[in-house]
């Protein structure tokens, strides 16, 4: 099923598990897929998806894009900024074990939820704050920053700040790699991100996923060639994250001067 799809049945409230202590926030379930629910007259969306016979395996297309990342070189340290359910944490434990893992999420209630419904590894470090205080305050060089802070589909008002993106500059190693989901609603949105993250990072590769809003941004210090982006998108695939198709969709932006 797509996400329009299982927007549908939570809006029909045919799937509902459960209303959670989150304000409008419900577990919904529909076969072996299970998922968060935000539900609001003006802005309801899907927040996290597990497919409960394949828990590790993220189900989003954005996911498996962003995921991508943790193939282009050979990380040690991932900073994982918004962790919701702990999708990322599920795949990273099964296919990347050795990797150390800074998780970051602002709601605890959610954290707790993550744990008792949504088969969130034991024995993460797991930051209760927000993606802009731990970045202001931290002082670890990460080799991969993950990046998914969307409340529904409002764009968190930080990244559209020079700030936020000087933050994760100082948070990143010089050959490090930053995926960041966005869902903008219209070129404006996206130009409102793009002009104050230019001013920090030279590199960028923005991938349109199909059928959805989501729009994936790789951002690095160093430059990233199209030969590079399509071995790593082709390793991804080798280990159960659907990028095949996405090398044809990335599209490298202009350098920032």
């Amino acid at each position: 099923m797509n996400i329009e799809q299982l927007l549908l049945l939570s809006r029909s409230q045919k799937s509902l598990v459960k209303t959670t202590e989150i304000e409008h926030i419900q577990i919904h379930q529909h076969q072996s897929l299970k998922w968060l629910y935000h539900y609001h007259p003006s802005n309801s969306a899907i927040i996290s998806i597990i497919n409960l016979d394949q828990p590790s395996i993220p189900v989003a297309d954005y996911q498996h894009a962003m995921l991508s990342s943790v193939f282009l070189n050979k990380p040690l340290k991932l900073c994982n900024l918004g962790m919701a359910t702990g999708a990322f944490e599920r795949y990273l434990q099964h296919e990347k074990a050795q990797l150390k893992i800074d998780s970051v999420e602002v709601n605890a209630a959610l954290i707790s939820l993550a744990q008792t419904d949504f088969q969130l590894p034991n024995a993460l470090n797991i930051a209760n704050q927000t993606a802009e205080s731990f970045l202001a305050q931290n002082k670890t060089q990460y080799d991969v920053i993950l990046c998914d802070i969307f409340e529904g589909e409002q764009t968190p008002e930080s990244l559209t700040t020079q700030r936020f993106y000087e933050d994760l500059h100082k948070s990143i190693n010089t050959a490090g790699i930053i995926a960041i989901n966005l869902l903008p609603n219209d070129e404006q949105d996206m130009l409102d991100i793009l002009i104050p993250l230019r001013q920090v990072f030279a590199h960028q590769w923005l991938i349109d996923i199909p059928n959805c809003k989501n729009i994936v941004l790789i951002i690095s210090q160093m430059p990233l060639n199209q030969d590079v982006i399509t071995s790593t998108f082709q390793t991804a695939q080798l280990h159960h994250l659907n990028t095949a198709h996405l090398i044809e969709l990335a599209i490298q932006l202009p350098q920032a001067q």
